[in-house]
């Protein structure tokens, strides 16, 4: 998970990759990679799942999970 990227500018929070996130597993996937993910930073993966700034925050900001 991400950590306070509500607080980064968009673009620090496009460029932010954290190894072994959601995004790091997606990248992995080769069909996935084929099919035009390129990277596991939250900007690439904003442009290739078509997510905007309140779906990132809502799917990979740790303050929706932690402690629960």
């Amino acid at each position: 998970m991400f950590s306070g990227i509500e607080h980064l500018a968009a673009a620090e929070r496009e460029l932010l990759r954290v190894e072994g996130s959601p995004l790091t597993i997606a990248y992995l996937d080769p069909m996935l990679r084929a099919q035009g993910l390129s990277s596991d930073r939250i900007g690439d993966a904003m442009e290739f799942f078509q997510l905007s700034e309140r779906e990132v925050y809502y799917l990979l900001c740790d303050c929706h999970s932690v402690g629960r």
